[in-house]
This record gives C-alpha cells, sequence and structure tokens, in this order.
C-alpha cells in the first residue's frame, strides 16, 4: 500500500510461510475489519472491499503485486532474480544459530548488493556471514 501510495506500481512482493493454513487464509484476501486498526480510512477505501459485516477483502489493484509460496527458508532456494529487500519478521526465533546463518547465507546470495535485510526487533543475529553488515537493529546491508 506504501509503494502504491507513493506512485510506485512496478514491484512484486512474494509472500511465503510454511503453514499452508497461513497461506490457505492470505490467497483468500478477507480480514476482519479489526486487522486494519492501523490502515488508514483513505488505504482502506482504495485497497479493501467489504464482504460481509465486519469483513474486508483485498482488492486486486494491491492483489496482483502480491505472490503467495510456499516455501522453507531451511531449503538452498534459488530464485530467477535477485531482490532489492527480504523482510523476515518472527523467523529466526525458530532457529539454532547453525540454521540462522546457513538461512542468512541462502538469503543473501538471492539479494541483490546494496540490498536490505530486515529482521523482527526481538530477532539477534551476533553470527552474520561475511556479505552481510549491520546498519541498525534488525536491519543488514549486503556488502559484497
Amino acid at each position: 500500500m506504501t509503494l502504491l501510495d507513493r506512485g510506485i506500481k512496478d514491484f512484486k512482493i512474494l509472500a511465503s510461510d510454511l503453514d499452508k493454513t497461513v497461506l490457505k487464509h492470505f490467497n483468500e484476501g478477507e480480514y476482519g475489519e479489526s486487522r486494519l486498526s492501523k490502515v488508514s480510512e483513505k488505504q482502506r477505501k482504495r485497497y479493501f472491499i467489504e464482504t460481509r459485516t465486519g469483513f474486508v477483502r483485498v482488492k486486486n489493484d494491491l492483489r496482483k503485486h502480491i505472490f503467495i509460496k510456499n516455501l522453507n527458508l531451511m531449503d538452498d532456494l534459488a530464485f530467477e532474480k535477485q531482490f532489492d529487500y527480504i523482510f523476515c519478521r518472527n523467523v529466526f526465533i525458530y532457529f539454532n544459530d547453525r540454521s540462522r546463518f546457513k538461512t542468512l547465507e541462502m538469503l543473501s546470495k538471492n539479494l541483490k548488493l546494496g540490498g536490505y535485510i530486515f529482521v523482527g526487533h526481538t530477532e539477534s543475529l551476533f553470527n552474520l556471514p561475511p556479505n552481510l553488515k549491520k546498519v541498525e537493529n534488525s536491519i543488514f546491508k549486503k556488502i559484497s
């Protein structure tokens, strides 16, 4: 929504999870209005349509930018194009140190030089691959 609000229309978002139930719900694009408590009224009107009392669905103008995949970040994934940004919120809290490092290596291989990885604020990453540099708390940049 933020990108579209700023006139940026040439983007794709890959959303993933291991839990197929979560993905099914996400793919349906229907949410209780209470989930939109931090969404402005302008954005509600632009990006959502009421489906039944108390529920809204994401409009196609937003949905066409989002692709949903069932991915396991522990796999050695290689994407056709590298990403500008990767957001991994509440992912690394489930991993041990070795798994975190392996996953960060895989993600950084799929990140453009100068690209960023964002993690949740409660996640601490100490052992980084050499091509990642901590920029701020929870923000890492690919430097080589």
